[in-house]
């Protein structure tokens, strides 16, 4: 009797097992609901798993009457909450860095058409903006926001980089420094990507068609210039991956056409090698979100760029071991040119990117991609001398383990979408789980050994 007991407990584990892991291999867009307001040309950021939209307009059809937003929008994905806060001031095109461990707001203009040089700080505690510093009136424009450590490189025309030291935010001792003299003038067409304490600008030169690829050296204040880009295009996605950057899709400036083109960049022999194409076109607007050794690929026009529309709602995967693409594509429901945030755990969505036309085009829409959630872990495992119950319950459970001491416990739906988390810190206690929906949940506990998983249905 005992033996097949310990025969069909582990059957009954294979299965559960077996059936989470196909569940890994299939991660799907989580619709979050919708923002406060139509967001287009707005400023995000991500930081310590909170999401960041803010001001933009409401109209990519006209923006000349379009209104601006005096809101943001905060998703807290630890607690899946979406909260809005007015801000000092509607403004679109805004930029956003992290201060202090708060979210800062500037650059961009206001109704009236005024440049913004005001920088606001955003406390969670209070949930109250906190005028910081204004940067000086030689600054004309705030066109990008590089972070880097402690310092902050604010790109503001086709001469000068600045280099605000986010230490001091001592505007009077702001350095200026020359970009390179080829560099083109075309900021609607220039990409960055920053990682790694690298600062790496795709962009066209003086000419405006041979498509470079320059790389800051911020100690000695000089960039590498590359040879032209073997495709020359526009509006690729990029992304860096140890020492790689990896270039994606792309648009030809002088036919409009797009392309599905892929190349590779080493930053250490300053040469280029080639990638597979891209299965999908994928063109202007598009990005790169390196995740999990995998790149993820979404946005942009998928066709050429001749009529009203266009914009691609699926996400190709490039794995970079094998430099093969996934068969199994992801859709998202937003249907624009999305600016994507994304950390470890997850790519969020929200609003419309940095381009985006059409009637009909949903602005306000918010959705996430749990990527590195208990959905992607195989090994699951059960702490042997825990027990739960009721399990199905209605929302109150006991949870009994005599080793309990302020583990942490969270909460996963099916998703792999975090709903809820607390400390463990009895032998017996009851956690209160009722303003769940029914469905099944993973309880993760983490201990010395590592993270453990548990079962729980709801029933209502």
């Amino acid at each position: 009797m005992q033996r097949r007991f310990t025969f069909y407990l582990f059957t009954l584990m294979l299965i559960g097992l077996s059936t989470f892991q196909a569940f890994a291999q299939q991660p799907q867009f989580t619709n979050l609901g919708t923002l406060s307001s139509p967001r287009w040309l707005h400023a995000t950021l991500e930081h310590n798993n909170y999401f960041y939209f803010a001001g933009g307009i409401d109209s990519v059809i006209d923006a000349v009457t379009a209104r601006f937003s005096g809101t943001m929008d905060v998703y807290d994905a630890n607690s899946g909450q979406l909260k809005t806060y007015p801000m000092p001031l509607a403004n679109d095109f805004g930029r956003m860095f992290v201060y202090n461990d708060q979210a800062c707001l500037t650059g961009g203009l206001d109704q009236n058409g005024n440049r913004i040089r005001d920088i606001w700080c955003f406390d969670l505690q209070t949930e109250q903006f906190n005028l910081l510093t204004t940067l000086p009136q030689r600054i004309p424009d705030v066109n990008r926001i590089a972070q880097l450590g402690n310092e902050i490189i604010i790109i503001e025309d086709s001469v000068y980089s600045w280099i605000l030291d986010s230490s001091m935010i001592d505007t009077n001792n702001i350095q200026a420094f020359p970009r390179p003299i080829e560099f083109g003038a075309n900021l609607v067409f220039q990409q960055e990507v920053v990682q790694d304490g690298n600062y790496i600008i795709l962009s066209d030169d003086t000419t405006g068609m041979n498509i470079k690829i320059y790389v800051l050296d911020l100690a000695a204040k000089t960039w590498q210039v590359s040879n032209n880009t073997p495709d020359q295009l526009f509006s690729m996605g990029i992304a860096l991956v140890s020492d790689t950057l990896y270039l994606f899709g792309g648009l030809d400036p002088s036919s409009g056409f797009i392309f599905n083109a892929a190349t590779g960049y080493d930053l250490a022999s300053n040469q280029f090698f080639s990638l597979p194409n891209l299965p999908l076109f994928q063109g202007f607007g598009n990005w790169a979100a390196p995740l999990g050794g995998k790149i993820y690929l979404g946005g942009g026009f998928d066709q050429v760029i001749d009529s009203l529309g266009g914009f691609g709602n699926t996400i190709q995967v490039f794995d970079i071991a094998s430099k093969s693409y996934d068969p199994s594509m992801l859709t998202h429901h937003l249907h624009d040119a999305i600016t994507p945030l994304y950390n470890e755990e997850r790519l969020v969505l929200g609003g419309a990117g940095n381009f985006a036309i059409g009637p009909g085009v949903p602005l306000d829409g918010l959705e996430e991609l749990v990527l590195n959630g208990p959905a992607s872990t195989i090994e699951v495992l059960a702490l042997p001398d825990l027990k739960l119950y009721p399990n199905p319950s209605s929302g109150l459970i006991q949870i009994e383990w005599p080793r309990a001491a302020n583990q942490q416990m969270i909460l996963f739906d099916q998703n792999g979408r975090k709903v809820w988390q607390d400390r463990l810190l009895s032998s017996f206690q009851e956690v209160d789980l009722s303003k769940l929906s029914s469905g099944f949940y993973w309880l993760s506990i983490d201990t010395e050994k590592g993270r453990y998983y548990h079962k729980i249905s709801i029933k209502k």
